[in-house]
């Protein structure tokens, strides 16, 4: 979507609510670190010459000082705001957000979006070796991705509400809920060709590199996931932790409360 909107117009056409905060790209950290070491530099001169000369070399070199200083400031701000211009801003909002970039506006609902966090190994020297980290809005017709500079635990927040609501009513009516490799069924969870019951199953633990499933009454993960092949991955825990927390409320109930209650345990 492009022209002349603005993204709250935008925001307001497709009923995403309140505008919640924008985020905006992070200034130049280059620039503003050789500024630093420049005023650094003059001010040690002037420390030098202050002990040495005289009066007027002084003055001399402080106002060299304050003049550098005044134009290194002045140019490092003209470049940031040229790189933020040139760099997406993310509007959130309460139902939705909206990507403003050299004048084209995108709008997505939550629902059109999976949050993916991704976590590479790079191997070094001699064995050793780095982690890098990354985080992106995928959209979920598998068309695209929406870059972001940094995780966003509001967007992350929102987008797993979401997929969770989503998700609920998927199970409700018997429909398989797919979480990349993970697929959620009314039976429990099927990883390829394995299979694991929902009265098997104990948790998901989310790291910032693996999801791990966790049996009941092993030590020892039953799987372990990438995390970057489990986008949607804080909505999976939560999805998981309402099922086996209702499983084990239903078992430690000696009188269900009506029919409801015990359709649920036998599930």
């Amino acid at each position: 979507m492009a022209g002349d909107l603005t993204p709250e117009a935008v925001a307001t056409e497709r009923r995403f609510g309140a505008l919640v905060t924008v985020h905006e790209p992070p200034g130049p950290v280059v620039p503003i670190a050789m500024t630093l070491a420049g005023l650094a530099f003059y001010g040690t001169m002037v420390v030098m010459i202050a002990r040495t000369s005289e009066v007027s070399a002084i003055v001399h070199w402080w106002a060299a000082f304050v003049g550098a200083g005044i134009l290194v400031g002045v140019t490092v701000e003209e470049v940031s705001r040229g790189r933020r211009r040139n760099r997406p801003h993310l509007y959130e909002f309460t139902h939705g957000l909206v990507r403003a970039h050299r004048g084209t506006i995108t709008a997505y609902a939550w629902d059109d979006l999976e949050y993916v966090e991704r976590a590479t190994y790079h191997h070094g020297a001699q064995g050793t070796g780095s982690w890098s980290y990354a985080t992106v809005l995928r959209l979920r017709d598998g068309t695209g991705e929406v870059d972001i500079l940094a995780p966003l635990d509001g967007v992350a927040g929102r987008i797993a509400d979401a997929a969770l609501i989503r998700a609920r009513d998927s199970l409700l009516h018997g429909t398989p809920v797919h979480f990349g490799a993970i697929t959620a069924g009314p039976g429990g969870l099927t990883i390829g060709d394995e299979f694991l019951p929902w009265r098997d199953l104990d948790r998901v633990d989310v790291g910032r590199r693996f999801v791990e499933i966790r049996r009941a009454g092993h030590r020892r993960p039953w799987r372990s996931l990438p995390i970057g092949d489990v986008p949607d991955s804080r909505a999976l825990a939560s999805l998981i932790h309402e099922n086996t927390s209702a499983r084990d409320g239903c078992r430690s109930r000696r009188d269900p409360a009506g029919p409801r209650s015990r359709r649920r345990c036998t599930a």
